[in-house]
């Protein structure tokens, strides 16, 4: 596991977004891990588990969001809107 991680700078962050645009969801949290984990080179992050990449993930969010993780999404079926609201620990 990764024992620490680095948090980047909102400049930093704006620049990975930018990079990341039009690119499919697991390039772009590969772009946060390389910024976060700079002593793993990119080849390496690509061949860890899913779990370990979200594992780290979560905690950059925490880092940078606090522990409350609040969305809204919609019904499939009728699209009545559904608040859900948690902490990262309740994952």
């Amino acid at each position: 596991m990764v024992d620490d991680i680095r948090c980047p700078s909102s400049a930093e962050l704006i620049a990975i977004w930018e990079r990341g645009l039009g690119r499919p969801g697991h390039e772009r949290a590969l772009l946060l891990l390389e910024k976060v984990c700079p002593e793993f080179p990119p080849d390496e992050l690509t061949r860890w588990s899913v779990g370990r990449r979200d594992a780290v993930l979560c905690r950059l969010r925490q880092a940078l969001f606090g522990e409350a993780l609040n969305s809204v999404v919609h019904c499939g079926h009728c699209q009545t809107p559904v608040e859900l609201s948690f902490a990262l620990s309740d994952i």
